[in-house]
């Protein structure tokens, strides 16, 4: 067709950013990832990260605000029961590391293992936020199983949706530590057939 110019979107500056940096902060951590790094990973000078954001830590944080959405929330109000929703919520977990890469491990978790002392402040709330609305979630889902009688542990949801995190991410880290997806595996089979039930 004469007369058409055909143009092609392209990724502004800033999601360039945000979708390089994932990677980035995977492979280097918070820490070890530099502002000339996580611009020359994104193909943009080095300027531009601080024309989108404040710093860094500004940056890892809409990171981890993107990651955290893509949590798969949403199975756990989904349809089936309180169990089918819970195992449904993990196996997305578990699928999302196995899709990064396993010795990627959980872009929540890797952030949490870096925080220490007074570095990050920003980046720690986000981190603490997000894991106390995955709690929240998990919680919820629980007390509806508990409420039914398919949960027949006297624990508290909260205190049973919390070692369900805590052990989903000691899992995924012992995983990264050793490339072997078994020990989701296990921590599945223990979760649902001992704790959870």
């Amino acid at each position: 067709m004469t007369g058409y110019i055909t143009f092609m979107a392209r990724a502004s500056v800033r999601e360039q950013l945000l979708d390089s940096a994932v990677g980035t902060f995977r492979r280097r951590g918070v820490q070890g990832a530099s502002v000339s790094e996580l611009a020359a990973d994104a193909g943009v000078p080095k300027g531009s990260v601080y024309n989108h954001f404040d710093d860094k830590e500004a940056l890892a944080c809409e990171v981890l605000q993107r990651y955290v959405a893509g949590q798969g929330r949403s199975a756990l109000r989904g349809a089936g029961s309180a169990v089918e929703r819970l195992r449904a919520h993990v196996a997305h977990q578990i699928a999302r590391t196995e899709a990064s890469g396993v010795t990627s491990g959980c872009l929540l978790g890797n952030f949490a293992s870096e925080l220490s002392g007074d570095a990050y402040p920003r980046l720690r709330e986000e981190v603490s936020g997000a894991f106390g609305e995955w709690t929240d979630a998990i919680a919820d889902a629980i007390a509806e199983g508990q409420a039914s009688g398919e949960i027949r542990s006297a624990r508290t949801p909260h205190d049973l949706a919390a070692w369900l995190i805590a052990s989903l991410e000691g899992a995924t880290a012992y995983a990264k530590a050793t490339n072997d997806l078994s020990a989701l595996n296990t921590f599945v089979s223990v979760a649902f057939d001992t704790v959870i039930a």
